[in-house]
């Protein structure tokens, strides 16, 4: 997944310009994936973590991906400082992965038919403060570079919630967790009672994400009766319908997840709707919220940072809600 795979990437590849060069020259694995996979060495990685097919699909990984992360940078913020760059850290995000949807559905990549893929694209940039440039517009023939600044978003927020958790030794493994486990995350530090009521609240989340991409993967399968729809169904209707439980008893969100991720590692066409994206939005807002809280403890911080949807036109934040409302 996404943000477990951020270290595995190019800012690993290129800390010492020696190692890169003699990558370049020997031809590594790394920079040849960098060079040719859809999101590079870390598209790679996630995609044998949690695979996504097209632009779209990657777009809501890295939404999934936000709304996990969302509750440790609250957690792991101490201090007002702390609180007030992760939420500008939050709101940042928000705002590149509003980009990256907009620059999605502009030209987007679809299947050839008869050598026709699509017809006249708006390339003439009508919106000027959504881009770099001042009269190109974003599309999909700029998805991997603005994916890359999603990335390394992501990144530097991984960062910041191991160095604040204390997990400095074999980060690299922890942060390579098969799909979207929050164990392995965890794991290193699971022992410590101080950081238990951030186990708690973390855990809590992945569940609602993990009931939110049922669904959506449930949505997909309308329509269709094969094997690992029927059983995502089974393992939805397991979740509503379950029994007291006993010893041996299938964690049923678990089940849903597992079904979930077994039809979505098949390459089936599967999206998140405005529901689930809003859905996974209520993380991270809640998260800003927290934030803002402990921002107000200080009350000599200035102008404290609400990374919240609707605190102001022009936000990273409101930015991406009017994306995802306008769907």
């Amino acid at each position: 997944m996404g943000f477990f795979a951020i270290r595995l990437g190019l800012p690993r590849a290129l800390r010492a310009t020696g190692v890169a060069a003699l990558c370049v020259l020997s031809g590594c694995t790394l920079i040849q994936r960098e060079k040719g996979y859809p999101g590079g060495n870390v598209g790679y990685v996630a995609d044998r973590q949690f695979f996504a097919k097209g632009h779209e699909q990657r777009v809501a990984r890295y939404v999934i991906a936000m709304a996990l992360i969302a509750p440790l940078m609250a957690e792991t913020a101490e201090t007002p400082i702390e609180a007030k760059l992760s939420a500008a850290r939050l709101d940042a995000m928000y705002g590149r992965l509003a980009r990256l949807l907009v620059a999605a559905d502009n030209c987007a990549l679809r299947q050839s038919t008869n050598g026709q893929i699509y017809g006249t694209c708006a390339l003439e940039s009508t919106t000027a403060a959504q881009t770099d440039v001042s009269v190109i517009a974003e599309s999909a023939y700029s998805f991997e570079t603005l994916s890359l600044d999603v990335s390394l978003s992501l990144f530097k927020a991984t960062e910041q919630i191991t160095d604040s958790l204390g997990i400095r030794t074999g980060v690299s493994n922890v942060l390579q967790a098969n799909r979207l486990d929050p164990s392995k995350l965890l794991q290193a530090v699971i022992g410590l009672r101080k950081i238990l009521p951030t186990v708690m609240k973390y855990y809590a989340t992945y569940r609602d994400v993990a009931v939110i991409l049922g669904t959506s993967v449930l949505d997909s399968c309308a329509g269709n009766s094969d094997p690992s729809c029927e059983a995502v169904a089974t393992a939805y209707n397991g979740l509503l319908d379950r029994g007291k439980p006993v010893r041996g008893t299938v964690a049923p969100i678990e089940a849903l997840f597992d079904a979930s991720y077994a039809r979505i590692d098949e390459g089936a066409d599967w999206t998140l709707d405005k529901d689930h994206y809003l859905g996974l939005m209520y993380h991270i807002e809640r998260t800003c919220f927290i934030l803002l809280q402990v921002q107000q403890q200080d009350a000599g911080l200035n102008a404290p940072e609400d990374c919240r949807a609707g605190q102001g036109r022009g936000t990273g934040a409101n930015t991406f809600y009017e994306e995802i409302k306008s769907r």
